[in-house]
């Protein structure tokens, strides 16, 4: 009676309270009731970025800043008139080459922000000496600067410049060639504008392509631009623009690409369900292969 006793004493007491857990060494196995998983999440935090360490200027960067400074003030004084200057007139070149010396300085010491500002102001004196080599020496350097300084917005506004002083002494050419750089170099959300203003210098479409005296090398100005449009997926873009590119590569006789050109119109000719323009483009590249 006493073992029947412990037995019912023992089931009952594993229904309310469940079995209790084997002694170690015990063969038991153990309960393989899953435990409550209402417990809180744990928080997780986000992993702390970590600023680049940017090193304080040294005495010795500080001091060249001063002197760089000084220069720059110095430079004003040759194209400021003074109070009672009756044969006074100014000295852009030498105000163009004490502030180009002073952004050197200042490039050095690594304060880019002020050599930027130093080489616009010489690039600006040496303009207004009519030195114009020296001027878009100093625009380049600032674009440069500005670039890897990560000021997108104030170099494209420096290699516009340098385009603009090309325009000056009639270089068109390299004028545009600079804004494909620029747009290269910038590679951003400005980079559409400067080929786009680059090709409209060369030719904006307005007239007619026969009067315009262009160089060799124009058509790789627009070349540039339909890469960049197609690289970016921009195809209704590059449908646009095709009309223009196409009359360059012919004015400067590009056979090849003018092929490849017309291929490129029809393709997206056909995209678009056009079928009679297609045939049209696809009629000229066959022209042009014969012809060759």
């Amino acid at each position: 009676c006493g073992k029947m006793a412990s037995k019912q004493y023992k089931a009952d007491r594993n229904e309310l309270f469940g079995a209790a857990e084997p002694a170690k060494g015990s063969s038991k196995k153990k309960s393989t009731v899953p435990k409550s998983t209402n417990s809180a999440p744990k928080k997780t935090t986000a992993p702390v970025v970590q600023k680049p360490v940017i090193r304080p200027p040294t005495q010795q960067e500080l001091k060249q800043k001063e002197e760089a400074l000084a220069q720059r003030n110095e430079a004003k004084t040759f194209v400021t008139k003074p109070r009672f200057g009756l044969f006074w007139s100014p000295d852009y070149g030498k105000a163009g080459t004490l502030c180009e010396k002073a952004a050197n300085k200042l490039q050095i010491a690594r304060f880019p922000k002020e050599a930027v500002e130093c080489f616009t102001e010489a690039g600006e004196y040496h303009e207004q000496d009519g030195s114009m080599s020296k001027a878009i020496t100093n625009y380049g350097k600032a674009a440069d600067l500005s670039l890897r300084s990560g000021n997108i917005e104030e170099a494209s506004k420096m290699f516009t410049k340098v385009a603009t002083t090309y325009i000056s002494i009639g270089d068109v050419q390299r004028a545009a060639d600079s804004l494909v750089a620029a747009a290269k170099a910038v590679n951003s959300k400005e980079s559409e504008q400067l080929y786009s203003d680059a090709c409209d210098l060369i030719w904006d479409g307005s007239e007619g392509l026969e009067d315009l005296t262009i160089g060799a090398r124009a058509h790789e100005v627009f070349e540039s631009f339909v890469e960049y449009l197609i690289a970016k997926d921009e195809m209704k873009k590059v449908k646009n623009f095709l009309p223009r590119y196409i009359a360059m590569l012919r004015r400067n006789e590009m056979t090849a690409s003018l092929c490849k050109a017309y291929l490129t119109s029809a393709i997206l000719e056909i995209a678009e369900g056009d079928f009679v323009h297609a045939q049209v483009n696809e009629k000229e590249r066959g022209t042009r292969e014969v012809v060759n």
